[in-house]
């Protein structure tokens, strides 16, 4: 269903686990049916910039490109989330007509203000819930685990 190009060379091992829960929940909850990339960036001097750039997408190659510079592994999950919703819209064929992305794009672009917003919303939404509900299982498991040992 998806790769994974380490050009960051980076360990990945945090990453990984993570990625084989959360990408087969996202593609059930998007319902996005083509395969995709996430090239893992490096780019140290974007890095620096307090309003940097952290992640995209390209529709023609099913490609998101995540900066991991300096960045906790969660906020890099949630932009790749972010992407991937951008997958599933184009998985919906809502990049099938020319698309302007320059500056400003998501302000003037009545289509793409739409789709950024989906973007924001369902791709925080889903991380925010992925997280709550591995939560809940832990804690469960922890209470389990409690009562097996301690008979409480």
């Amino acid at each position: 269903m998806y790769k994974i190009i380490n050009e960051a060379e980076i360990d990945t091992a945090p990453y990984e686990k993570v990625f084989d829960e959360y990408f087969p929940y996202a593609q059930k909850e998007l319902g996005f049916d083509k395969k995709f990339k996430v090239v893992l960036a490096s780019d140290p001097e974007n890095a620096k910039k307090f309003f940097a750039g952290t992640a995209n997408y390209n529709p023609d190659t099913n490609t998101i490109t995540v900066y991991v510079d300096q960045r906790h592994p969660k906020d890099v999950l949630r932009s790749i989330s972010h992407e991937l919703v951008h997958h599933a819209q184009n998985c919906r064929g809502e990049f099938d007509k020319p698309i302007d992305t320059s500056d400003g794009y998501a302000q003037t672009d009545p289509h793409m203000s739409e789709m950024e917003n989906e973007a924001y919303l369902l791709g925080n939404r889903l991380v925010r819930n992925f997280e709550d509900n591995k939560k809940i299982k832990n804690e469960r498991l922890y209470e389990a685990l409690k009562k097996r040992f301690t008979g409480e």
